[in-house]
């Protein structure tokens, strides 16, 4: 080898190591930095899976089984070595005051990474003070802006996936503003809500929309829950001169409001507040008496890919994938992603990748879901309230925003 040569080869290894440092540093300072190869992720899922509530945390609890799978089948954590998700489920029962304990003594127990906390506001508030003290991020589906409230400002522990309670009310309200405009009437608007956190958050919010837009409030009731007979309360409807009923109600008292409702023969657009009106259990004890009716909803299946709504159809064997499935499938992935972002196992790093999450893509992006972004009281800001219809048959439909409606409005 010539002496001329010996240069330029030196020029082409210097070169090539400098390549080298340089793309590893931008890995290391803007791409997914490599952790410890571990065995397992431990993510605790807090559900309802007994009591009057059971039917929304099981729900849940296929969600978020659907997401870990996925994730596991394609690779699962792969910043830390191919890392599977190990799911430990807890039945916190319908009571605030076990869950409470329950949660205590899981998180003293386990070394958990994560967790995805109950869709339910009233328990996603009295359990949110153990978070917050052990340090363990938690995702979920509730929509209490009260979460939000009780967050420590810039250093939230839980992470709200959907949009809060104003923006359920807020949407309502629009909603109402454009079918009223295209019906051409007046709007005399009853609303009717249960006594727990997420429905008079929710009825007051939509009643101060409804007020603002310049509606007649014509009655604004509160019940306790559950209701027992439901005949007083939809006299009460029929008595106020209510063209438009905006009920906030968990599942029974949903069924019990609307049946009655066409046994008195009370005839008013009803657009529910969410929760109870969105439940397949809602068709499958009505049938089509439930058809034409509107609610508020945080995400609608229609809005993922439909080979993902046949394979979690074929999976549950559902009649469709509920609200709750698509904001805790989300949140699910929403963690996978924290956790590759910190590369660690250790709660406080992923709370901390959180907090920066930017996600526009993916199982938590668009269109299947919205995106990720949280603000600093832990509020997804990417979050989007939809309208949808029942149909006859138990077609649920997204038909507001114009942007995301897969279905026009029908009207009976």
């Amino acid at each position: 080898m010539s002496e001329k040569k010996l240069p330029t080869m030196y020029m082409i290894i210097a070169l090539v190591v400098v390549v080298i440092v340089a793309v590893a540093g931008f890995y290391m300072f803007f791409g997914v930095q490599q952790g410890p190869k571990v065995e397992q992720v431990n993510i605790a899922v807090f559900m309802p899976l007994s009591g009057a509530q059971s039917v929304y945390g099981h729900d849940i609890l296929q969600a978020v089984q659907f997401a870990v799978d996925e994730i596991n089948e394609q690779g699962g954590i792969k910043s830390l070595g191919g890392a599977k998700i190990n799911l430990i489920t807890v039945d916190i029962t319908s009571d605030a005051s076990q869950a409470v304990s329950i949660v205590e003594d899981t998180l003293s127990k386990y070394e958990l990474t994560a967790a995805v906390g109950p869709g339910l506001s009233y328990l996603m508030i009295a359990v949110q003070p153990v978070f917050i003290k052990h340090k363990v991020p938690a995702v979920t589906g509730a929509i209490s802006v009260d979460i939000l409230k009780n967050n420590p400002k810039g250093e939230p522990w839980v992470f709200m996936m959907g949009p809060n309670s104003s923006l359920f009310g807020g949407t309502s309200g629009e909603f109402l503003n454009y079918i009223a405009e295209k019906r051409g009437f007046d709007v005399k608007i009853a609303v009717v809500h249960g006594n727990t956190e997420y429905e008079v958050t929710t009825a007051e919010a939509a009643k101060e929309k409804f007020e603002s837009l310049g509606f007649e409030v014509v009655l604004f009731e509160e019940y306790n829950t559950p209701l027992v007979d439901a005949t007083p309360l939809v006299q009460k409807i029929a008595n106020s001169g209510a063209n438009v009923v905006y009920p906030v109600s968990y599942l029974t008292d949903a069924e019990l409001i609307i049946k009655t409702m066409k046994v008195q023969d009370v005839k008013a657009i009803v657009i529910g507040g969410g929760a109870g009106y969105l439940y397949p259990a809602f068709y499958e004890a009505l049938g089509d008496d439930v058809a034409y009716v509107f609610s508020v909803s945080q995400w609608n299946y229609d809005l993922w890919p439909k080979a993902t709504v046949d394979k979690y159809k074929e999976k549950f064997d559902v009649l469709f994938p509920q609200e709750q499935v698509g904001v805790n499938y989300a949140g699910v992935w929403t963690l996978k992603e924290a956790i590759e972002k910190a590369a660690s196992t250790d709660p406080v790093k992923v709370a901390q990748a959180l907090r920066g999450l930017d996600i526009t893509s993916g199982p938590a992006g668009r269109p299947g879901y919205y995106g990720v972004k949280f603000d600093d009281m832990g509020w997804n800001t990417r979050a989007v309230a939809v309208m949808v219809e029942w149909l006859p048959g138990g077609d649920l439909v997204t038909v507001y925003p114009e942007n995301v409606a897969t279905h026009a409005i029908v009207w009976p």
